[in-house]
């Protein structure tokens, strides 16, 4: 992408970053081609983050918890599997 250098950035520095974008007025596409940010980074951090409120504690990464029980279909309602086999009771 021409005209866009690298720049790592903290996630309050991201936080501060949406904060100018909710009082620009701008489109995503003109403020990030203002701040030198790709639009693909501001979406994933605004994503990751919300809307920009500073109080806000959004965890960046975590696990999803493991599935209580197995996946269970009502009679004749088994799903049909991508490599064509077909769930059936014994």
């Amino acid at each position: 992408m021409s005209g866009i250098r690298r720049q790592r950035r903290s996630s309050e520095g991201w936080r501060a970053l949406l904060a100018r974008f909710a009082c620009s007025g701008q489109t995503v596409t003109a403020f990030c081609r203002h701040e030198s940010v790709s639009p693909a980074s501001f979406y994933r951090w605004r994503s990751l983050l919300g809307s920009g409120s500073a109080g806000a504690h959004v965890p960046v990464a975590r696990a999803l918890p493991p599935a209580p029980y197995p996946q269970v279909w009502p009679p004749g309602a088994e799903p049909e599997l991508a490599n064509g086999w077909h769930v059936e009771r014994s």
